[in-house]
């Protein structure tokens, strides 16, 4: 089987379309489901700060190392095929998750469900190159951009009414039906294409890129427990180092690479990488810290949490139809660096606002969202139009990296520095055990959990010391991808082209 061509039959191509469309949507209401879910999830298992961080981080970690593999497998093996067996790879994670009694079997279910991620995202977005082309390639990508934004609005509030009335093991259990579907549909309405001609898998290369990414997310997400100075922590983030050079240096020289970093030295490439990597970084910062803030700093029943949520996910459904069009009327640079200055705006106002002028909250939501659309997809359309045909697969590569490893990393790097200064600023009640203290200082839930068992005085004492204890953790933890928003624009107003236009 050789490179398919756009299917000429443009109804049966559309319809196609909106089945991919459905494999990103329940893979981005997983998304927000999980991190709704989390304070759930801590109460019903006792978990810490960094065992709700593993629930995430294990599916990103994987994900980012398998995403390469998978624009391989795909051009090898046919990128529906692969769609297809990375979503049945989902729907069976998802199983194993929601029937798992501890954090453990959890984290393994995440792995399986990371897998089938890995392995389908690229997958779609290669063969949404392969059956679209000019305009309406920008159309296809503007849909199913819109398309994963709505799964972000709406993961909040299924997971609301699903916890509200269900255990946390419902917000599992709803990915099952909706992948089966998706990939039926794949199956039954896409074209099939492969690579005419392609090179060994880059193994290799693979089990480096998870090395390094594994290693250095590890190390930040324990180093708070750990101990900075522990060998454990230093060995981690040394080995992660070494890893990622040896990467760089092994995909610059191998012969059949699975990823051509040499596309990396386009700066419309780089850049939209960067951007879109520094997006999913900051994203992920708000879904990890906004729930924990109306759980427990401002103590929202679970449902109000995902109401919370339902702005940011549908205004970056609705502005990224316009996005296209602003990207042919004023180019890639303006967008680029708009949505970046935007993004940064709202992170400040988030950070400085947590005690809740619901307003300013709405306003932030609103930039975000519109900067996020923005830089998504901008970024994505740019880097498919800025490599031939027959780099499909790397184009797919880019994007899906770039997402995941900022994914990953801004959920370990905020992780970390929200627990730290969790630690600094609490201050114990008298009256707790040397187990209770620990248990305390652990995270926000965990002290809520402590709290419910003490007598009433001591639990509100307690309660009331770890708010106030998480409130400059919370703002530390968005400033810091605020400054790196800042900076990225500060470099793309340098780098990209007046005139480009991707």
């Amino acid at each position: 089987m050789v490179e398919a061509p756009a299917d000429p039959t443009t109804d049966r191509r559309w319809i196609g379309l909106a089945f991919i469309c459905v494999t990103i949507w329940i893979q981005r209401v997983d998304g927000t489901v999980v991190n709704v879910a989390l304070p759930r999830i801590g109460d019903a298992l006792d978990a810490s700060n960094a065992d709700l961080q593993w629930v995430i981080d294990s599916f990103n970690v994987v994900v980012a190392g398998v995403v390469l593999v998978g624009s391989g497998l795909a051009d090898r093996f046919g990128r529906r095929r692969i769609l297809v067996l990375g979503m049945g790879l989902f729907c069976l994670g998802s199983a194993v998750t929601a029937l798992s009694p501890t954090i453990q079997p959890i984290l393994s279910g995440r792995i399986i469900m990371g897998i089938g991620t890995g392995l389908s995202m690229p997958a779609a977005m290669a063969l949404m190159s392969i059956m679209f082309t000019g305009p309406s390639r920008k159309r296809a990508v503007g849909i199913w951009m819109a398309v994963g934004g709505l799964g972000i609005a709406m993961g909040p509030v299924i997971g609301g009414v699903l916890l509200s009335y269900y255990g946390w093991e419902s917000v599992f259990w709803v990915n099952v039906p909706a992948a089966i579907v998706g990939g039926l549909g794949v199956l039954v309405l896409t074209p099939e294409s492969r690579k005419p001609h392609t090179d060994r898998l880059d193994l290799l290369g693979a089990a480096l890129s998870v090395v390094a990414l594994g290693s250095i997310v590890f190390g930040l997400i324990e180093g708070p427990g750990f101990g900075w100075s522990s060998p454990v922590i230093v060995g981690s983030l040394c080995l992660g180092l070494i890893a990622l050079v040896a990467f760089i240096y092994w995909e610059n020289t191998c012969s059949a690479p699975m990823f051509d970093i040499k596309v990396l030295k386009i700066p419309v490439v780089s850049v939209s990488a960067v951007s879109m990597g520094l997006v999913w970084f900051t994203t992920f910062v708000i879904l990890y810290l906004m729930p924990l803030l109306f759980r427990y700093g401002q103590e929202y029943p679970l449902f109000w949490v995902g109401i919370a949520m339902v702005p940011l996910g549908l205004m970056f459904a609705i502005l990224s139809q316009f996005v296209p069009w602003a990207m042919n009327k004023i180019g890639l640079r303006p967008l680029l660096i708009g949505g970046l200055t935007m993004v940064t705006a709202a992170l400040v106002v988030l950070a400085l606002n947590p005690r809740g002028n619901y307003i300013l909250l709405g306003l932030a939501f609103v930039g975000f969202a519109a900067g996020w659309a923005a830089i998504a997809t901008t970024g994505t359309t740019a880097i498919m139009d800025a490599l031939p045909l027959s780099k499909a697969g790397d184009a797919s590569s880019v994007n899906q990296l770039a997402r995941q490893v900022g994914a990953a990393l801004g959920l370990a790097i905020t992780g970390s520095v929200v627990s730290m200064v969790y630690r600094a600023k609490l201050t114990l009640p008298p009256g707790l055990s040397l187990i209770e203290q620990d248990q305390a200082e652990r995270s926000i839930s965990q002290a809520a959990n402590l709290g419910r068992g003490l007598p009433e005085a001591l639990s509100e004492t307690l309660e009331s010391l770890a708010r106030g204890a998480f409130d400059p953790a919370y703002t530390a933890g968005l400033l810091i991808p605020a400054a790196i928003a800042f900076a990225t624009a500060v470099a793309a107003f340098f780098v990209v082209k007046p005139g480009d236009k991707g």
